[in-house]
């Protein structure tokens, strides 16, 4: 099987996504799988690598997979990743790859035979965003994947943006890279207040509260030094730094009262913003606040999703969806413009039963209570399902978020993290009842139809 996910057949950031979810996937189920001894392979080639060199030196080691690499004729742009081996098929989900000709019972590192079947797999990916950037061969019990997921991980993460929240009681410093958001440390301060107590001149009062906010403002920019600047490499970590508070201490960091600011720093300082809160609250809110100037920032397009959702559910206005049952009803009746679906979602099955004449949308809890009262045919993960066939079944537009964020994790613990947004107004949960309920009625009258004709027999 050959994985290819080429980047001039990607034409929107829709299904850059898609391609993005997909390739990540693979390369978790790469990541569970087990083999005996050293029989798993694992060989990464460079674009700068001439393919015919590897044919030659890793004939005998990869005999399953040259016949694959026979079918390029020169290395692609993005190199190419080639796993191959004898594992444990019941460890990974992968739908094609393996050769049903192949199989063996395996056995433990000391010759004795255990219960597990080994199948072969052959896997070629080429590295969809990022080419790979170094060569490797490996032999083990397991695929390694690290050098793929790093590139992965910073192709998805963009810019990196700092944030210092700052006021008169604490003090937070944070990194958004993508959509995930880090706190760094947070500290608390206590300044003495404006007014003076205990028959201290004002001007000594005011004097001492100036000292301490000087010792303050010193301690946060030492400790954004710290965080924000690489002493090995001398350069800032972050593309950008976000300051944000409810007072002027924000704007003090930048003036020479605070020059313990690294230069590498002020310099990239994109926006000073006012805001309610400090702490992790104010992060949050800063976040929120500044989303014009972290366009690039994947966290803010999740937020902008979700809450479009949010939004269409408080209007009441029967233009969205939430929820399995009732999402897969209106996707099944063509009835969804925009599908909502979050990638940690994996408990979420499309059950097929009886020889395809009828399928169920459960819960892996719900399945695994179900299953032995059930004639299933084949269980399938609803998120997989829909994303290979929401183009055949009307949806216009599919949208994959994450929980990393606020919206995200309640989008998932809240609504099973499906939802949609409709074409049109309809009521969908009331329809779903009603056909529960005319299917219910159905069963009855033909167990009822049935007992009639025994008792006439």
């Amino acid at each position: 099987m050959i994985s290819a996910i080429n980047n001039s057949h990607i034409n929107n950031k829709q299904e850059e996504n898609i391609a993005l979810f997909k390739y990540r996937q693979q390369l978790k189920e790469l990541m569970k799988a087990k083999g005996n001894g050293t029989s798993v392979i694992t060989l990464f080639i460079s674009p700068k690598t001439a393919l015919i060199f590897n044919r030659q030196s890793v004939l005998t080691a990869l005999k399953s997979a040259l016949h694959r690499l026979k079918l390029f004729t020169k290395t692609p742009s993005n190199g190419l990743a080639v796993f191959s081996g004898m594992i444990n098929s019941d460890l990974i989900n992968f739908k094609d790859g393996f050769d049903d000709g192949d199989s063996l019972v395996g056995d433990d590192n000391n010759g004795n035979v255990s219960n597990q079947t080994l199948k072969k797999l052959c896997l070629v990916i080429e590295p969809p965003f990022h080419p790979i950037e170094h060569n490797l061969y490996y032999c083990d019990d397991r695929f390694h994947v690290d050098q793929l997921l790093n590139q992965l991980h910073d192709y998805e993460c963009g810019k990196v943006f700092g944030f210092i929240i700052v006021n008169g009681q604490s003090c937070l410093f944070a990194t958004l890279k993508g959509n995930h958001s880090k706190i760094l440390h947070e500290f608390s301060v206590d300044l003495p207040k404006k007014h003076s107590k205990g028959g201290q001149s004002r001007e000594r009062f005011a004097r001492n509260r100036e000292i301490a906010r000087d010792a303050y403002l010193k301690e946060v920019a030492e400790k954004a030094n710290h965080y924000f600047i690489s002493q090995s490499q001398n350069c800032a970590l972050v593309d950008g730094i976000i300051l944000a508070g409810s007072a002027d201490l924000k704007n003090e960091l930048l003036t020479c009262q605070s020059d313990t600011l690294d230069y590498r720093l002020r310099n990239k300082v994109i926006s000073t913003i006012d805001i309610c809160y400090g702490g992790k609250m104010g992060l949050y809110q800063a976040i929120e606040l500044c989303k014009d100037l972290l366009k690039d920032a994947k966290y803010v397009e999740e937020q902008q999703v979700i809450n479009e959702l949010f939004t269409a559910l408080h209007k009441g206005n029967n233009r969205s969806v939430v929820g399995l049952d009732e999402v897969m009803y209106a996707v099944n009746h063509g009835w969804v413009d925009k599908l909502i679906l979050c990638e940690a979602a994996t408990n979420l099955k499309r059950v097929t039963l009886m020889n395809d004449k009828e399928i169920r949308y459960m819960t892996d809890e719900q399945l695994k209570e179900e299953m032995k009262y059930l004639n299933i045919v084949r269980i399938e993960s609803v998120i997989d399902y829909l994303i290979e066939n929401y183009h055949t079944i009307g949806v216009s537009t599919l949208e994959l978020v994450s929980n990393a964020t606020n919206e995200g994790q309640m989008f998932l613990n809240g609504f099973s993290g499906i939802g949609g947004i409709l074409k049109f107004e309809v009521d969908v949960t009331s329809l779903l009842s009603q056909d529960k309920e005319a299917c219910v009625n159905l069963s009855t009258e033909e167990g009822n139809q049935f007992e009639e004709e025994d008792e006439f027999m």
